[in-house]
């Protein structure tokens, strides 16, 4: 039965053997090491994403003080229909051939009081086809928008850009202790695996010596140089 488990798992072992010898060996550095440790920690890649995404809504928190510029156009609106008219002499209808064409530009400032200061102007050109007449018109206006319990109570615009900032702050805090952790533990088992191999030549050396010494008193046992207990305390 043991043949047969030797016969059967040789070749097994010659695949595993030469797929280990298959595969490259890298020597890496501290430094080296240190830098593979932070693209490939599943940790550091995900506090990078969540850094990254505070980035994103810092930003967007920021652009809400911005000045925003709103367009908004109608070409044409075409409109053709019978309409009804009442007075006092009855009721009568009229066609309607009508094409409207309007145009709306609004520039909305925001202001850290939560409120906003704007300027709207719109323009707008109708074509009476039945009757034969063009009316245009163009319309201007300025306007201030200030919620009065932004001055005493809550800030949106305000608030919104603390938590931005903090949860920012907080992403990138943990980034960094996390890195620090990584360089300190990518530290810590570089020079402990440099100790062991350290302490592997001083074994291998000692046991070098040891075995010189064995060969010189067998030898000189062998010839009849030393006695046997000598033999043996050097071989000790």
């Amino acid at each position: 039965m043991n043949c047969c488990i030797l016969k059967l798992s040789a070749p097994f072992l010659f695949l595993f053997s030469a797929a280990i010898q298959a595969q490259p060996i890298y020597t890496l550095g501290l430094e080296s090491s240190i830098e593979l440790a932070r693209q490939k920690s599943r940790t550091m890649l995900i506090l990078k994403e969540r850094l990254e995404g505070a980035s994103y809504n810092l930003k967007a928190a920021t652009s809400q003080l911005r000045t925003h510029v709103d367009f908004s156009a109608t070409m044409p609106q075409y409109t053709e229909t019978i309409r009804q008219w009442e007075d006092s002499s009855g009721i009568s209808f009229f066609p309607v051939r009508q094409n409207l064409i309007t145009g709306n530009v609004i520039i909305t400032q925001p202001l850290p009081t939560d409120g906003n200061l704007f300027i709207r102007s719109g323009v707008q050109n109708l074509v009476d086809y039945y009757d034969d007449d063009r009316n245009a018109q163009v319309t201007s206006s300025i306007g201030l928008r200030q919620p009065i319990e932004a001055f005493f109570g809550y800030n949106n615009l305000k608030i919104a850009l603390n938590q931005a900032k903090l949860a920012y702050d907080l992403s990138l805090k943990q980034l960094t202790r996390e890195e620090l952790n990584l360089v300190y533990n990518i530290s810590l088992d570089f020079f402990s695996l440099i100790s062991y191999q350290e302490r592997m030549n001083i074994a291998r050396l000692s046991l070098n010596k040891q075995s010189e010494a064995y060969e010189i008193a067998r030898s000189k046992f062998a010839a009849g140089l030393i006695r046997e207990v000598e033999s043996l305390q050097m071989e000790v």
